[in-house]
C-alpha cells in the first residue's frame, strides 16, 4: 500500500472532498495537516519539486534524463537537452511476452501479463487521487495517444494526465506520467453518430521507451482486417461484482462481419460499417465494460510478429432501450484506425 503524496495547498484556506469509489475496500485512513510558511515540499536550497510533488535534487534538473516521473525537471529548459538521451523501441514488439492462450474476460477477467501490452495507457483526471482513470488509450509514437472520441468530449487537455507503463493502477512503480497538451477529436464525431469516434491525444513531454513503455503500431492505408482474425483488447474497466479493476485485463477477441453487430443500430442508427469493427469472444463469456473505453484492440501480423492497433475500444453491442451495455457475452464495437489511417497521420503530423 502507498500512502497519497504530501499536497501544499496555494493559499491560507483548503476544502477537502473525499469520494469512495469500487477501487479498492479497506478501513479507512488517518489525515494530518499543518500550517506552514513554506511554498515548497522540498529543501529549496537543493532539491528540485516535481509537478507531482516528489522531490530530486537540484543537480538533476535540466540535465537531460527524466528524473521527474512526469518529465517536469526537463520543462523550460532552453533548448530540449533531453532529445538525446531518449531510448528508441521498435512498434508492436513488447519486451515481456504476453499470454495469448485463449482465456477469461475482462469482466471478471484474465489479469494480463504485468507489462506484457506496454502500449496500453490510462487516461485519468488530474484532479482525482490516487487514480482518476476514465478511459483508457494506446501508445503510438513517444509524444501521442490515440483512444476513443467519446472520452474526450467536454473534457480540456489541462484537465487530463496520461499514465504510461501501469499495471496496478495503485502502483506507481516505473511509470511515467504525462500532461496532454491538446488534443484532437474527429471533427465528425458526435454522440448521434459514433462512426467516427476517434481521438488523438499530444502528451507535453515524450516518454522515454523501456521494457514496460513502448509504442503499438498502425495500421497502413489500405490495410485489412479479415473474419474470424484473432486479436486482443485490453482495459481496466468494470469486473463482474468488484467494480474497476486495479491490474490490466485482457481478453481475446475474433473479429466478425458487421451483421452480428447490427444490434447497435438501434441506437445508432446511421452508423458507418466501414468505420467500426466487430468482435466478440466466441467463448461468449467476455467484453469490453466501462473504463475500457478507448483501449486498445489488437491483432499480430503473421508475417512480422509485431503486432497492430486496427481499432479503439468504442461501444458494446447488445442493447437496452436507451443504450449499449457491455460485458460478458457481449460483442463490442471497436472503431477502425484503418479506416482513420489519413486523418490519425495527418493529427500526428500537425497536432
Amino acid at each position: 500500500d502507498q500512502r497519497p503524496k504530501p499536497y501544499l495547498s496555494d493559499g491560507r484556506q483548503l476544502r477537502l472532498k473525499f469520494v469512495t469509489d469500487d477501487l479498492k475496500s479497506s478501513r479507512g485512513f488517518n489525515i494530518s495537516f499543518r500550517a506552514t510558511n513554506d511554498r515548497s515540499l522540498c529543501n529549496a536550497a537543493r532539491e528540485f519539486q516535481c509537478s507531482d510533488t516528489r522531490c530530486i535534487p537540484s543537480s538533476k534538473r535540466c540535465d537531460g534524463r527524466f528524473d521527474c516521473q512526469d518529465a517536469s525537471d526537463e520543462l523550460s529548459c532552453g533548448a530540449p537537452v533531453y532529445e538525446r538521451h531518449l531510448k528508441q523501441a521498435a512498434c508492436g514488439d513488447p519486451a515481456i511476452e504476453p499470454d495469448t492462450t485463449p482465456g477469461d474476460r475482462i469482466v471478471n477477467g484474465q489479469e494480463a501479463v504485468p507489462h506484457s501490452w506496454p502500449w496500453q495507457v490510462s487516461i485519468q483526471l488530474a484532479i482525482v487521487k490516487p487514480s482518476g482513470h476514465f478511459c483508457g488509450g494506446a501508445l503510438v509514437e513517444n509524444n501521442f495517444v490515440v483512444t476513443a472520441g467519446h472520452c474526450l468530449r467536454d473534457r480540456r487537455p489541462e484537465e487530463i494526465v496520461i499514465k504510461i507503463g501501469a499495471h496496478d493502477l495503485l502502483n506507481d512503480d516505473g511509470v511515467q506520467y504525462r500532461k496532454a497538451q491538446a488534443f484532437s477529436i474527429h471533427p465528425s464525431y458526435s454522440e448521434r453518430d459514433m462512426s467516427y469516434d476517434v481521438a488523438v491525444i499530444k502528451l507535453n513531454m515524450p516518454v522515454n521507451f523501456t521494457d514496460t513503455v513502448r509504442p503499438v503500431c498502425l495500421p497502413g492505408t489500405g490495410a485489412s482486417l479479415p473474419k474470424n482474425t484473432p486479436c486482443f483488447s485490453t482495459g481496466w474497466g468494470q469486473t463482474r461484482g468488484t467494480g474497476h479493476s486495479t491490474q490490466l485485463k485482457q481478453t481475446r477477441q475474433v473479429v466478425q462481419s458487421f451483421d452480428a453487430c447490427e444490434a447497435v443500430r438501434l441506437i445508432q442508427p446511421v452508423l458507418q460499417a466501414n468505420n467500426v469493427v466487430c468482435a466478440k469472444d466466441e467463448s461468449e463469456s467476455s467484453g469490453p465494460c466501462h473504463g475500457d473505453s478507448g483501449g486498445p484492440f489488437f491483432c499480430q501480423n503473421k508475417g512480422t510478429g509485431r503486432w497492430f492497433l486496427p481499432g479503439m475500444t468504442s461501444m458494446g453491442v447488445d442493447i437496452t432501450y436507451s443504450s449499449a451495455i457491455c460485458g460478458i457475452g457481449s460483442s463490442a464495437i471497436w472503431s477502425s484506425t484503418i479506416a482513420f489511417s489519413s486523418y490519425i497521420s495527418r493529427v500526428l503530423r500537425l497536432l
